[in-house]
C-alpha cells in the first residue's frame, strides 16, 4: 500500500476552481470550509451521498494501485510515518462529513416562510422602535437593529456619549419613585398626609419623626424605642442659621432642588417654585431644632412615656405618623414606651404644622422632595450626579464620586455592620490567622503579667494573686 494513501483521497476528491471547490466529478460547489453553496432538494442530498460514499472507497482502493500525483519521496523517516499516520486519522474524521452529503439547513427553517413584517410585529415595541426598516438586515445589521435610535438619540452637552441603558434606567428611575409621589399628590388634609409619610418612611425619609430602637440608657439589658428630631437637608440646623455660611451655599441648595422636581417631571417653573417653598419651610424649621449641645445631655434627653400617651400629645407627628407605619395599634396594645429625645420639638413643630401659616401644599412639597433626596444616590445617573454635586462636592468637598460598587459595598456595611464583618472574616481570617491573632494576645498578657509581678506589693497579697489569676484566665 502506498506510504501517501491517507492524503491521496482528500486531494483527488476536491480541486479549486475560479475561487470555489468541488467535490471531483459530482458537481456540488462547496466553500473552502466545506459549506454548500448551492440548494438541492432532500431528495437529490441523500442520492447525492451515495455517490460520493461510492467515490471516496473508489480513491481508496486506486490509491493500493498507484502512486500519489502530487506527493513523492524517495526515503520516509520516522517523522514522516507519523505525518502519514496524523494524515490517515485525518481521513476517517473526514468520512462522516463526506458520507454525509450536502449540508442544508434544518428542515423547520426551510419551511419557514414569515414575512419580514409579520416577525418584525412579534417583538416587543421598545425594540421595534430601534429599528431602520428602510436598512436591509443582511446589507447592515448594526443600522438595522439601531438606526431609529441613533437617528433620534442625542448627547447631552454635560455628557460624552449616551446609550439605551442610560434612557432606559432613567426612566425606571421615574417610574420608581412615580407611585408614592402620585400618593403624596392625591393627599387631602394633614392627617392623612403624615399617615402617608409614616407609610413612605419605611423605605423612605422619616418626615419630621425619626424613630430607632437602641438600647435603653437607663437600664442597659433592655431595648428601648426612641424618637427624636430630624427633617433638615442640610447637616446641621447651624447652616439655616449662621446668615453668612447659608447665603454661601444657597444658591447651590435651591439648585439642587429644582434639579431633583425636574428629574421627575415638572416644569421648569414649578420646580423653582416647589423648591422655593421646601427651602423657606426648612428655615423656618431649624430655630426649632433642640441644639446639638443639649442634645448631650442625658437627663433632659430621656423623656419616658407610653405610646399612647405620646400619640396623645402628638397627634400628627406620632400618632398619625406610627399609624402609617402600621405600628400604633400593636404597641398602644402592649403599653408599650417610647423615649421622646427632643420633647420641645415635637411640640413647637406640631404646633408650627397645624397651624394657618404652613399650607397641605407647602408639606406635600417638603415631602415629595423628601422622598426624591432619600433615594437620588441609589437612582440614575442624573440623579445620583446632582446629589454628589450638591452634598458630596459643594458641602463635603469630595473631588471624585465612587465607583458603583464601592457604593454597593459601603452600603452593606452601614446596614448590616455585624453580618458584613462577620462574613468578611470568615472570608479572610483563616485558621493560621487565627492562630497568630491568639499568639499575640498570649504574648501581651505574659508581658502585662510580668510587668505586674516587678511592681511587688498589692499583687502579693491573696486578693491581688487571685484577680490576676482571673484576669490570666
Amino acid at each position: 500500500m502506498t506510504r501517501n494513501a491517507p492524503d491521496t483521497p482528500l486531494f483527488a476528491a476536491i480541486k479549486y476552481d475560479n475561487g470555489k471547490t468541488l467535490l471531483q466529478e459530482t458537481g456540488v460547489p462547496v466553500d473552502v470550509d466545506g459549506a454548500v453553496s448551492t440548494h438541492h432538494q432532500e431528495a437529490q442530498d441523500d442520492k447525492q451521498s451515495l455517490v460520493n460514499c461510492k467515490k471516496l472507497q473508489g480513491f481508496q482502493e486506486d490509491a493500493d494501485d498507484s502512486s500519489p500525483p502530487v506527493f513523492k519521496h524517495t526515503k520516509k523517516s520516522h517523522a514522516s510515518w507519523t505525518i502519514g499516520s496524523l494524515g490517515m486519522l485525518l481521513l476517517v474524521a473526514f468520512i462522516p462529513v463526506i458520507r454525509g452529503g450536502p449540508l442544508h439547513p434544518p428542515k423547520e427553517l426551510q419551511e419557514d416562510t414569515t414575512d419580514a413584517a409579520d416577525w418584525i410585529e412579534l417583538l416587543p415595541q421598545d425594540v421595534v422602535s430601534h429599528l431602520d426598516t428602510q436598512v436591509d438586515p443582511c446589507d447592515d445589521l448594526y443600522a438595522f437593529s439601531c438606526g431609529s435610535w441613533l437617528k433620534q438619540a442625542e448627547i447631552p452637552d454635560d455628557q460624552s456619549s449616551v446609550n439605551t441603558s442610560s434612557a432606559t434606567a432613567d426612566a425606571a428611575s421615574v417610574s420608581v419613585l412615580s407611585p408614592a409621589l402620585e400618593q403624596i399628590e392625591a393627599v387631602t388634609s394633614k392627617s392623612e398626609l403624615f399617615q402617608l409619610a409614616g407609610k413612605l418612611s419605611i423605605v423612605g425619609p422619616n418626615f419630621f419623626t425619626g424613630l430607632g430602637v437602641s438600647a435603653d440608657a437607663r437600664e442597659a439589658t433592655a431595648y428601648a424605642l426612641y424618637a427624636s428630631q430630624t427633617g433638615l437637608s442640610l447637616p446641621d440646623p447651624q447652616y439655616y442659621l449662621d446668615h453668612k455660611m447659608f447665603k454661601s451655599i444657597s444658591d447651590a441648595f435651591h439648585a439642587y432642588v429644582v434639579e431633583l422636581f425636574s428629574l421627575v417631571g415638572l416644569e421648569s417653573h414649578k420646580a423653582a417654585s416647589q423648591a422655593s417653598s421646601v427651602i423657606s419651610f426648612e428655615q423656618t424649621l431649624a430655630p426649632l431644632f433642640v441644639p446639638k449641645e443639649e442634645l448631650q445631655d442625658p437627663v433632659a434627653t430621656y423623656n419616658r412615656m407610653t405610646v399612647a400617651q405620646a400619640a396623645e400629645k402628638y397627634p400628627l407627628l406620632v400618632a398619625q405618623f406610627m399609624d402609617g407605619k402600621g405600628m400604633l395599634e400593636n404597641l398602644v396594645a402592649r403599653n408599650a414606651s417610647v423615649i421622646v429625645q427632643t420633647p420641645s420639638f415635637f411640640e413647637r413643630v406640631g404646633d408650627l404644622v397645624t397651624g394657618d401659616s404652613v399650607t397641605l401644599d407647602t408639606l406635600k412639597a417638603v415631602l415629595t422632595y423628601q422622598y426624591i433626596n432619600a433615594h437620588a444616590s441609589a437612582l440614575s445617573e442624573p440623579f445620583v450626579q446632582a446629589s454628589f454635586s450638591f452634598f458630596a462636592q459643594t458641602l463635603g468637598g469630595q473631588k471624585k464620586r465612587a465607583p458603583r460598587w464601592k457604593v454597593c459595598v459601603q452600603r452593606v456595611v452601614d446596614y448590616f455592620p455585624d453580618l458584613a464583618g462577620k462574613y468578611f472574616a470568615l472570608h479572610r481570617f483563616d485558621k493560621a490567622s487565627e492562630r497568630l491573632a491568639d499568639q499575640l494576645v498570649m504574648h501581651v498578657q505574659a508581658s502585662f503579667e510580668k510587668d505586674l509581678e516587678h511592681w511587688g506589693g498589692w499583687w502579693a497579697n491573696p486578693l491581688g494573686r487571685v484577680l490576676l489569676t482571673s484576669w490570666a484566665t
